[in-house]
């Protein structure tokens, strides 16, 4: 194998770069929607992810779908997460983008755009109105081996545990099921999902080599 490398003329950083890529402008800011391929997994009905994996990549036109950015059909609680999550990221610099990075892959070195997936899943439970204030304290998780980040469900929290917030939820989902002008969507929820996420979120991605971090949240 060593005279391999030597016959095409590659030495030690010649072979970093052709397999890693140049080293980037760490200080160049960067749009994590073009570099990962968004999968939505949905565990709906209990059932284990091997079993009811649901995949919606986003490409095109289905990334409104998969994201909630960009269309006018009635979110679901998961596609008001996403679109908190992507308004929560381009605010950031980027050093804290390629922190995000490393939370959810392992390395802070950008894959090449499009070559990754990241699978975002939704695998906490709440029932009760004090699991769901427990859950507003819970921060995102990750699996770096398979690039995948789960989220809470913090719209489902914040209207159980606030009633206006519940209302202007409920208003909003009736408008869209009845075919009315829910254009205004829920701005209070959304700033307010907003707002936690990018607390739990700031503090899982820069605490990430700890353990027990709910405790700080």
């Amino acid at each position: 194998m060593s005279q391999v490398l030597l016959d095409c003329c590659f030495d030690a950083a010649s072979l970093a770069i052709a397999l890693c890529g140049e080293a980037a402008d760490e200080s160049a800011d960067f749009q994590l929607l073009e570099v990962f391929r968004l999968v939505l997994e949905d565990d709906a009905g209990g059932n284990s992810r091997s079993d009811s994996r649901q995949s919606c990549e986003v490409a095109g036109s289905g990334q409104a779908a998969a994201t909630g950015v960009g269309t006018a059909q009635a979110l679901s609680s998961e596609q008001l997460v996403l679109q908190c999550l992507w308004q929560v990221l381009a605010t950031w610099d980027p050093q804290q983008k390629r922190a995000f990075v490393k939370f959810v892959t392992g390395s802070s070195r950008l894959p090449a755009p499009g070559s990754e997936q990241l699978l975002v899943s939704f695998p906490f439970v709440a029932y009760s109105s004090r699991e769901q204030a427990q859950l507003l304290g819970t921060l995102p998780q990750s699996h770096t081996c398979a690039n995948t980040l789960e989220l809470p469900n913090y719209p489902e929290a914040l209207t159980a545990t606030d009633p206006q917030l519940m209302h202007e939820w409920q208003q909003y989902r009736d408008q869209q099921g009845w075919g009315g002008d829910s254009s205004r969507g829920c701005p209070s929820l959304t700033q307010r999902c907003c707002d936690v996420l990018q607390e739990r979120l700031l503090v899982a991605v820069s605490s990430c080599n700890s353990y027990g971090l709910d405790a700080l949240a």
